[in-house]
């Protein structure tokens, strides 16, 4: 014996909690950039005035929010190449590193905003 299960509105249920998603995410996403200025090398200071939320939506929908440098071509050398000195402070590893040691948190946060949504 069977019951079918229909007449819900999946879609209507399931926005509250990504719109909460989304919102938590964007502020993991700001909160991982104030974490990592510490880390990141200084020359100039442009590749730490560089740093931004980079969105990528489909539709309406943002489908993934990434922390990056969109305008540094030398970002990715810098934060994986550990040979290079950095006599003004900064570091390789400036943005998965902090990321590392929030990860746990940040999850917790995202955990959190999608119970929130339910209430």
């Amino acid at each position: 014996m069977s019951v079918k299960v229909e007449g819900f509105d999946i879609a209507k249920i399931m926005q509250p909690i990504r719109s909460n998603l989304q919102t938590e995410l964007e502020a993991i996403a700001e909160d991982l950039i104030n974490y990592s200025q510490s880390e990141v090398p200084v020359d100039t200071g442009d590749l730490r005035n560089d740093c931004q939320v980079l969105y990528q939506a489909s539709g309406s929908q943002t489908e993934s929010i990434a922390v990056g440098y969109k305008e540094m071509p030398y970002a990715h050398k810098q934060h994986e190449d550990f040979t290079l000195n950095h006599p003004n402070g900064g570091k390789a590893k400036f943005l998965e590193d902090p990321y590392t040691e929030h990860k746990e948190d940040f999850e917790k946060r995202l955990k959190k905003a999608a119970l929130e949504a339910l209430k």
